[in-house]
């Protein structure tokens, strides 16, 4: 995700303009970009991208959290992927029910994005998000400050690894990846 605070610190250090934009692969491309409004302008020229209720799967209210939910509809993708529904749990607040006034809007759009939905905080007051977390820290004084780690040793001539021990495997690895990859998927 890319805070004002971020944006402007690139666009200051590299002298050009910053753009947020969106993406993914997992059962088509999609792609989105944000206007200048903030809102995330989905292309869904491939299928049809919804945000759907955290708790019911189905179509969020207008103004509610939801997450993007996309569902592949051009032939290619829909031969060839066993997916007819993926949510992505990328947390998004449905738009009220009225015109935009951006410059993208002729596209579809939500709010930006929010961040993951199993990564919101619950408190008292209300839920905190990931972007709100980001963007506070974002706009401290040298938060974005990084230190260059030292490079590491050269490989010494004729010792595999560098003279290192050789990188292990962790076995539960693949299993704490593909559980939460099965969460996200729905069979119709």
């Amino acid at each position: 995700m890319l805070s004002p605070a971020l944006a402007s610190a690139a666009e200051e250090t590299f002298g050009a303009p910053v753009h947020d934009g969106y993406g993914m692969t997992e059962v088509t491309p999609v792609a989105g970009a944000i206007c200048a409004r903030r809102h995330l302008h989905i292309d869904a020229g491939i299928g049809l991208v919804e945000v759907c209720d955290l708790g019911t799967g189905e179509p969020a209210e207008p103004g509610a959290l939801g997450t993007v939910v996309a569902t592949p509809l051009f032939y290619p993708y829909r031969e060839c992927m066993p997916l007819f529904r993926y949510d992505t749990r990328d947390l998004v607040r449905r738009l009220p029910d009225e015109p935009l006034t951006c410059e993208m809007a002729n596209v579809p759009a939500t709010s930006h994005i929010l961040g993951k939905a199993d990564h919101v905080l619950s408190t008292g007051a209300g839920p905190v998000m990931p972007r709100d977390i980001i963007e506070v820290l974002d706009a401290l004084p040298g938060a974005r400050r990084v230190r260059r780690p030292p490079a590491p040793e050269p490989p010494r001539p004729g010792t595999p690894h560098g003279g290192r021990p050789p990188p292990r495997s962790d076995p539960g690895v693949q299993l704490r990846v593909a559980r939460p990859a099965r969460r996200n998927v729905h069979y119709i």
